[in-house]
């Protein structure tokens, strides 16, 4: 984790405000989405319930979060903030340790013992945000998810609730999560270096074209 201007950052390699290859309109296309057709099947998915990977550019990505986060049946989780606020109420809960010893402890360069106890810190952070996500409402749909794929436990976690969120009756009903993309949005859904699995097809993954983003503010 960073402190950058008065925020916790965690480093990523799809950071929504850095660059990204111009997308190819072959590549949006293929899949037939325009921005009706992303309103069309987000609705559908909202009744449906189950998992969907939202694939969107790098550099739409932040623009992209906001309107789809206030649709209705919606309920929107910001996992890195959600992660470490997580680690701030264990921390403050148990009296130790420091914060900032916590922040030195998330590196390679630490002693065994601190990398032992910064993961089971990272577990209980995990354990907490399933049972947050679960608690939820409807789709719950997961932006800024980078800590899933980060840290040890994340990939679990994300496992867990998509096979939940495909299963009739448990909870969350739906599960989207937002995969900023670097390459070819044709590629496997990816957030950060981590594939994300989804069934064959085009029910579980949804490409969202560039100009998304620009005819959600227009239709608002």
């Amino acid at each position: 984790m960073q402190v950058i201007n008065s925020r916790y950052v965690i480093p990523t390699d799809t950071q929504a405000s850095g660059s990204s290859p111009k997308p190819r309109t072959g590549t949006e296309t293929r899949y037939g989405t325009s921005a009706r057709e992303v309103w069309q099947r987000l609705d559908q998915a909202t009744q449906r319930g189950g998992f969907v990977a939202i694939k969107a550019w790098v550099s739409t990505a932040a623009q992209v979060t906001a309107p789809i986060a206030q649709l209705d049946g919606v309920t929107p989780v910001n996992v890195t903030a959600e992660f470490v606020a997580a680690l701030h109420a264990i921390v403050d809960e148990q009296g130790k340790p420091h914060w900032g010893t916590v922040l030195a402890a998330d590196s390679a360069a630490v002693t065994p013992s601190a990398r032992v106890g910064f993961a089971r810190l990272v577990d209980e952070a995990w354990r907490r945000l399933d049972s947050r996500i679960r608690s939820a409402q409807g789709v719950v749909f997961l932006h800024d998810a980078t800590p899933l794929a980060r840290y040890t436990g994340g990939d679990e976690l994300l496992a867990r609730l998509v096979s939940s969120a495909r299963r009739v009756g448990e909870s969350p009903h739906g599960l989207w999560l937002l995969c900023p993309m670097r390459q070819d949005l044709q590629l496997p859904p990816r957030l950060d270096a981590l594939t994300v699995g989804v069934i064959p097809g085009d029910t579980e993954q949804l490409v969202v074209p560039s100009t998304f983003a620009a005819e959600a503010r227009r239709a608002s």
